[in-house]
């Protein structure tokens, strides 16, 4: 909650705006500014709702100006340790980063993005905006290019839907010309994951799908078995099952054989065992091998 003085100052000015008198508003958001509050939320408030009212009356170059001058911090009467950290006020960075989107240059909205992820204040929201922005304007190698630095910034599990967007986006874009490339950015996610991240497969599946699509069905059946092996519980017995359907599907009974006896019961204990074991008796069932059906019982 913001402290009384600030909430005084803004409804003071808004007594002034609601009876057209703009001119006087403008006068007590300036002498509002120049006190020290007791803390820089507060202060940004004033400077938001300052902002705001130039919004509501359509005034869009002002409302930019005066959050600019508050993310830039050029307030002599205020004391630097003010200074430095008003202009760190994620509020104040996503009003203006939302109002040059919409009302100012491409170049200033840009400016503002490198801005914040310079100062450390952009969230993982903030990148896949600064990405749609540029997508939207056609700057897709630029949009890759931040991708790829805010990786480097934030860690799982805030980096997490910023990979799976930049994975999307780059197959989408690229699909089977750069192949080496979208393989390099999978293995680099699958290195990076923890292990017990509960949506690590979803990159398992996507690499698979990938290779799939517009690689090696030689290398989707390598993904999905080295799947099986780094993923636990419930994750493992889930892509084993898919496992299984598709080397049906790509390689026909014999090598299903294979997953099922060599690979699954090796690696798999307790229900999830019992589980695969009766998939692979009634396989073995209707294929009429009835002792191979019996031994898997026994």
């Amino acid at each position: 909650a913001y402290g009384k003085a600030g909430k005084v100052w803004v409804e003071f000015a808004t007594f002034y705006e609601e009876n057209g008198d703009l001119e006087n508003a403008n006068q007590i958001y300036l002498k509002a500014i120049s006190l020290a509050f007791k803390n820089i939320d507060e202060l940004a408030m004033v400077y938001c709702s300052w902002a705001e009212m130039h919004f509501r009356h359509k005034n869009y170059e002002s409302a930019l100006l005066i959050l600019h001058t508050a993310v830039s911090s050029k307030r002599g009467k205020v004391k630097k340790e003010r200074e430095d950290s008003l202009h760190l006020s994620t509020k104040l960075w996503y009003f203006y980063v939302d109002l040059q989107e919409n009302f100012g240059t491409f170049e200033d909205a840009k400016k503002a993005y490198e801005r914040m992820m310079d100062l450390k204040v952009a969230s993982p929201q903030t990148i896949l905006n600064y990405c749609a922005f540029l997508e939207r304007h056609y700057y897709f190698e630029e949009s890759f290019r931040i991708y790829e630095r805010s990786l480097s910034i934030f860690d799982w599990p805030h980096c997490y839907d910023l990979w799976v967007i930049y994975l999307s986006k780059f197959i989408e874009r690229y699909s089977d010309t750069k192949i080496e490339r979208t393989r390099d950015l999978f293995d680099q996610v699958l290195i990076k994951c923890p292990s017990k991240h509960k949506k690590k497969k979803l990159f398992f599946y996507m690499y698979a799908d990938f290779e799939e699509n517009f690689g090696l069905i030689n290398h989707a059946s390598e993904i999905y078995d080295r799947a099986t092996k780094e993923l636990e519980g419930e994750d493992r017995i889930e892509v084993f099952n898919i496992f299984i359907a598709k080397t049906a599907e790509f390689y026909g009974i014999t090598k299903t054989r294979e997953i099922l006896y060599e690979r699954a019961f090796d690696l798999l204990e307790g229900r999830d065992f019992i589980e695969i074991g009766l998939k692979s008796a009634k396989l073995e069932r209707k294929l009429g091998e009835i002792d191979r059906a019996r031994s898997i019982y026994q």
